[in-house]
């Protein structure tokens, strides 16, 4: 019985760890949208957006250094390796978004059409 009650903590763990994986990924989704449609990434810091990814890619680090990373020891953390490995390529699309929406500004007085 208490072998059972382990497994179903594991279970319950890799269940949190993978839902949170998905949550964490899907709240950039928004952002990345409405940057598109507005072609602008006014008023989000790109400080932030650098530091979250240092913090991301040392988290990812960490864990990936903590011990040789054998097949269980991935297959353990994987969900959490997803949710911040994952993060930094949408992070990365969102520092795209500041080099790539840099010259436009849609809402100003010179470019009226966008208004």
């Amino acid at each position: 019985e208490w072998l059972d009650h382990v497994n179903l903590r594991h279970v319950v763990a890799q269940f949190c760890g993978y839902m949170s994986a998905a949550v964490y990924l899907s709240a950039y989704v928004p952002q990345l949208v409405q940057n598109y449609r507005s072609k602008s990434t006014e008023g989000l810091s790109m400080l932030m957006f650098i530091i979250v990814i240092l913090a991301n890619t040392t988290y990812c680090l960490s864990v990936l250094t903590f011990q040789k990373p054998t097949y269980e020891y991935l297959r353990k953390y994987a969900s959490w390796l997803l949710g911040a490995s994952g993060t930094i390529w949408l992070e990365l699309a969102v520092l795209y978004q500041f080099y790539r929406y840099r010259h436009c500004h849609p809402y100003s007085v010179s470019n009226p059409a966008a208004i």
